[in-house]
């Protein structure tokens, strides 16, 4: 496995390098369009939320952003495949032990936007087989919670089935300001929950406008 420092948050400017891979990649197998760009604020110290459905959904919000960089968790088995691993790592993700509330990748998402990063979260948890959003979960108003930041809430929205080449939009919501969540000092599980459900049903809402225009 690649090993990985959680003791600091640490920018590797790999993508900005490949990025015309990326970009290659995307092109051969969606018709990816962009919306709302106008939404991402300067600089960092925020989580972007979106749903997911398609494995390479990162790259296709990283592409949005021409400066910045964003950090997604990533499932910890991909870090234990040989240059695999060691790619996505110097492109800012890390690893995350899945269903196992692991408390090391929490507590190192946590710090990203304390240090004026920008975290990436796909809430939901996997990928959905149907390209419709599913229930989010917890994990992401957890960390918001400690590090008392705002939300960009973003949706991926396909109905063509995901086939190759199909049309998929990517849209950028107005951000969610950590005010509106509406936690106490301590927050309970309910208004974490409740945090939840105000991203889930913002990015549903944006999913449901469909393709560009």
């Amino acid at each position: 496995m690649a090993r990985f420092n959680y003791e600091n948050v640490k920018e590797y400017k790999l993508f900005h390098y490949v990025r015309w891979i990326g970009t290659i990649i995307r092109n051969i197998n969606y018709k990816v369009e962009y919306t709302g760009l106008e939404n991402i604020p300067d600089g960092g110290g925020y989580i972007i939320a979106s749903n997911h459905i398609t494995a390479l959904d990162p790259l296709y919000i990283m592409l949005a952003f021409k400066k910045n960089l964003v950090h997604f968790m990533a499932k910890k088995e991909l870090f234990k495949i040989p240059v695999v691993g060691w790619v996505i790592k110097h492109c800012c993700a890390f690893p995350v032990a899945r269903g196992t509330g692991d408390k090391l990748a929490l507590s190192f998402a946590e710090r990203i936007p304390q240090q004026g990063f920008i975290l990436g979260i796909f809430p939901e948890g996997t990928r959905s087989k149907d390209g419709k959003i599913g229930k989010g979960k917890r994990g992401v108003t957890q960390v918001v919670s400690v590090a008392k930041c705002d939300v960009l809430p973003v949706s991926i929205y396909n109905e063509d089935g995901l086939k190759k080449r199909s049309r998929i939009t990517v849209r950028f919501g107005k951000p969610i300001k950590y005010d509106q969540f509406g936690f106490d000092d301590e927050p309970t599980r309910q208004q974490q929950l409740d945090a939840t459900e105000l991203i889930m049903n913002t990015i549903s809402q944006m999913w449901g406008e469909g393709h560009c225009k």
